[in-house]
């Protein structure tokens, strides 16, 4: 891409800017769907799972650009992300009752969790089935976004209460999870 107005280019960016729009578009449509959290974080995390096993391409393109150089491409990748962390950030800030940077920090990390883990099981052809994939990742981003205390003193220890109450259920289905780790 020798020019920033070469038709090849213009084209490489329209397309990307297609892809990036069909991400954006199914994350919020999926945190939209419900009003209940843990159904949003596996809305949103379906989405880019969908993404990655619809459209391979557009995926690659969008998060695995030969050309992340280039500061158009750059840009718009970056945007890409930014506005799917916009959107999981407007309902954690308002539903969490965490502050802004905090909400900001949790949305980024749900974000980067369903990308990476999405990319992963693509890149490992697949090796479970994508439910139970969705299902990993949802477990682990529910689990620890239940506990995310509401506020974390100025020494960064966090407050002895979650935002979300935990239920004895929950908490027991963990058990299995932590001998796993043992």
């Amino acid at each position: 891409m020798v020019s920033s107005a070469t038709p090849r280019r213009r084209l490489y960016l329209a397309v990307l800017d297609h892809h990036a729009s069909v991400l954006v578009t199914s994350v919020r449509a999926a945190l939209l769907s419900t009003d209940d959290n843990k159904s949003r974080v596996r809305a949103a995390v379906r989405a880019f799972y969908d993404f990655v096993d619809n459209d391979v391409q557009g995926f690659r393109l969008v998060f695995e650009s030969d050309l992340a150089s280039d500061i158009a491409v750059a840009a718009r990748i970056e945007q890409v992300t930014e506005d799917c962390l916009e959107a999981v950030f407007d309902l954690v800030e308002h539903d969490s009752g965490l502050d802004h940077h905090r909400a900001r920090v949790l949305a980024a990390s749900l974000i980067g969790a369903s990308r990476l883990a999405a990319r992963y099981w693509l890149d490992t052809d697949r090796p479970i089935s994508k439910a139970a994939a969705i299902e990993t990742t949802v477990a682990l981003a529910w689990g620890g976004l239940s506990r995310v205390p509401p506020s974390v003193d100025t020494a960064g220890h966090a407050s002895s209460t979650a935002p979300w109450p935990r239920r004895a259920s929950h908490n027991a289905s963990w058990k299995s999870v932590d001998k796993v780790f043992r």
